[in-house]
């Protein structure tokens, strides 16, 4: 191992006994979408194909979710133990890789930086606990990752075969959250402001935007054709679009409500064809937006408090913390070659999870490594200028937020009483 990545052992190892430590205690999760993955692993497991139907009232859903999650609990569950404890511990060997890939990015970035984004990643509590949840969050962040890690370092190479495998890394994201789709344009736009300088300057763009663009459809061309041959039409990943869409936006979202997720029978009754739920469900979305601009843009400013909401379900001091260092490190490096594509995986993620979707922070939680590594740049740079000053303004910004996590009840319902009476909540 060279010498300049001695760090990087140690890195793994504790953010490896991190999350293990943190599975092994047993602490509960609501199982949210968990059921239905289950049923889908268990039904490969058993010969009946990708398909969940004991949560839709028998009506069989052969492409409601995205696949390769379900195929990874399916492998879990038959090469390993068929539990959830098995997911978690494989799922806090992956939280470690990401450790690794966040210093190996940053590295490239900014070599003195690396250490500093790889120990915020390892102790990063929202990535600890993302261990413990049966869902996308660990597989989805990893392979989102790699994928914009591998097409940063892409930039740097002579060879096809990394931009290649850095857009199969974005399709095994997206075929994991469709949403994963989404880092292609955005490096590619990148690319396109750094390249396009002149006639000669497409000669190095359009191989790099081939090289990526054939790595993305040939991880999704599998299962892209099955649905094809399955439905008799173009559904790239899921039929779960159209029911976001429309349940998003709408006179009262079901993110409003408590329960607003739920699909009654007779939705299913009224429209059995899963393609055409998906289509109407769209048209339904697409259709109150064009109807609704002004409202839509407040349910848009509204989804980006939403996205940013500190209290899901406590306060979440590992943000907070974070968040006056990552916009200072977005000021600082956020447009510099590199960190261009952090920002703007970042800033079109963002926008479409507040402008089009609902806003959670399950969507910020895969984005949030890139948030450190704008953090760590921050640091390095507060740590130069200021020195043990910088470190003592930031043990007590640390300080300030350990009390406010103590009293983290009382403060939640004074901001959850101020968005109320603001009308946004």
């Amino acid at each position: 191992m060279h010498r300049p990545h001695r760090q990087l052992p140690w890195l793994v190892g504790v953010a490896l006994v991190a999350r293990l430590v943190y599975v092994l205690a047993g602490v509960e999760v609501p199982p949210q979408d968990t059921p239905d993955y289950d049923e889908i692993a268990h039904n490969l497991l058993a010969g009946k194909g990708f398909v969940a139907s004991s949560n839709w009232f028998g009506h069989e859903l052969r492409a409601w979710r995205a696949p390769l999650y379900p195929v990874f609990l399916a492998v879990i569950y038959a090469s390993i133990d068929d539990s959830h404890m098995a997911v978690r511990l494989v799922q806090a060997v992956l939280g470690a890789a990401t450790v690794a890939l966040v210093y190996l990015l940053t590295w490239r970035l900014h070599a003195q930086a690396a250490a500093i984004a790889g120990w915020l990643t390892a102790l990063y509590e929202p990535l600890i606990t993302s261990a413990n949840e049966v869902m996308t969050e660990v597989l989805f962040t990893t392979l989102l990752v790699a994928g914009v890690a591998l097409a940063i370092e892409s930039r740097h190479r002579a060879s096809w075969r990394w931009p290649l495998v850095a857009g199969l890394f974005v399709g095994l994201a997206t075929l994991t959250r469709p949403v994963g789709l989404l880092a292609a344009p955005a490096i590619i736009a990148v690319a396109a402001w750094e390249d396009l300088r002149g006639l000669r300057a497409w000669r190095r763009w359009l191989p790099f935007v081939g090289a990526l663009s054939a790595g993305v459809m040939v991880a999704m061309l599998p299962w892209t054709v099955r649905n094809a041959r399955l439905f008799n039409a173009f559904v790239p990943v899921s039929t779960h679009g159209g029911f976001i869409v429309a349940r998003s936006n709408a006179e009262t979202p079901d993110w409003r409500l408590p329960h607003g997720w739920r699909i009654d029978a007779q939705t299913f009754a009224a429209c059995p064809d899963e393609i055409e739920r998906d289509r109407r469900w769209m048209n339904e979305g697409l259709h109150w937006i064009a109807d609704h601009p002004g409202d839509w843009l407040r349910l848009g400013a509204e989804r980006l408090l939403r996205f940013c909401y500190v209290f899901r379900p406590d306060y979440n001091v590992a943000f907070v913390v974070v968040m006056p260092f990552l916009l200072a490190g977005l000021w600082q490096v956020g447009a510099n070659p590199g960190f261009r594509h952090l920002s703007a995986v970042s800033a079109l993620s963002t926008t479409v999870f507040c402008l089009v979707l609902y806003g959670s922070t399950r969507f910020r939680l895969p984005l949030e490594p890139f948030f450190l590594v704008f953090a760590a740049m921050a640091l390095l740079a507060g740590w130069r200028r200021w020195g043990i000053r910088f470190v003592a303004g930031g043990g007590a910004w640390l300080a300030c937020n350990g009390m406010l996590r103590l009293l983290d009840e009382s403060v939640r319902q004074v901001v959850v009483g101020l968005l109320r009476a603001g009308g946004l909540k």
